[in-house]
């Protein structure tokens, strides 16, 4: 958002409020539960619970081509310091809060053994999104950023049976997005600050991690965590830099 500068204020202090690290809070307790959930079922499979047993190949074989859908949110990670940093550079007091990216896929994976399968899939995002406040002593503005991502995946997974019904998962996914965000303003701090404006422009993205399966028949329900980037995009001379490497959690289900 470096259109607040046409304000031509000078910077002698700034405040940079920044999103709450407790929303945090839920995604590190969802890693700690993927990564510990292996360790108390092997350990209750030592103490000789039978439905923990292994199931033999026959009881997990099933068609070869499956198909997947699922629910993505990524929190903002990264993505505002561009336009924190042109904020405090426009104001003596700036505030940008920035919400998660939400979003959903869909795709087809085929099982070259039991535990490991390749496959593809789509899917679009909507965010991160921020808020601006500025305040001078010749007067004020208020601004929005807006943005999508829409991702073309190629992703691979292996499983590792843990019981019956469970099942660990890592995966994987490398391809390519597409971005586009939006940034418009409105308040005293400068003439054209009505004026919005837009870019788009794409690049490789990818994503890895944990995952914990629970097998309801032919069906399978997943939950897991992901570390993702984007592709970025560097700025121009009106609006801001816009770089998202992010954590996210995933709910997806197969069939």
């Amino acid at each position: 958002m470096q259109y607040f500068w046409e304000a031509g204020l000078t910077r002698p202090t700034h405040r940079v409020h920044m999103p709450s690290k407790r929303s945090a809070i839920p995604l590190l307790a969802a890693l700690c539960l993927l990564f510990l959930a292996p360790a108390f079922l092997a350990q209750a499979r030592e103490f000789g619970y039978e439905a923990l047993e292994e199931p033999s190949l026959e009881e997990f074989s099933g068609p070869k081509t499956r198909y997947f859908a699922s629910a993505d949110f990524f929190l903002p990670g990264s993505a505002a310091n561009g336009l924190e940093a042109d904020a405090a550079k426009a104001a003596p007091y700036s505030r940008v809060e920035t919400g998660p990216g939400v979003g959903l896929r869909a795709g087809a994976l085929y099982r070259l053994t039991q535990s490991l399968g390749f496959g593809a899939s789509l899917g679009h995002l909507r965010g991160p999104d921020s808020q601006v406040l500025l305040e001078a002593p010749g007067g004020l503005a208020a601004g929005e950023r807006t943005s999508a991502f829409t991702r073309a995946l190629l992703e691979t997974r292996y499983e590792f049976p843990l019981g019956e019904r469970w099942s660990a998962r890592l995966g994987a996914g490398f391809g390519y997005a597409w971005a586009s965000t939006q940034e418009s303003c409105s308040g005293t701090l400068a003439a054209s600050c009505t004026a919005a404006r837009s870019a788009s422009w794409g690049g490789l993205s990818w994503e890895a991690g944990p995952a914990l399966v629970l097998r309801l028949g032919r069906a399978e329900l997943t939950l897991g965590a992901r570390y993702a980037s984007f592709p970025r995009f560097k700025g121009s001379p009106t609006m801001s830099e816009f770089k998202w490497n992010a954590p996210g959690l995933l709910l997806g289900i197969e069939f």
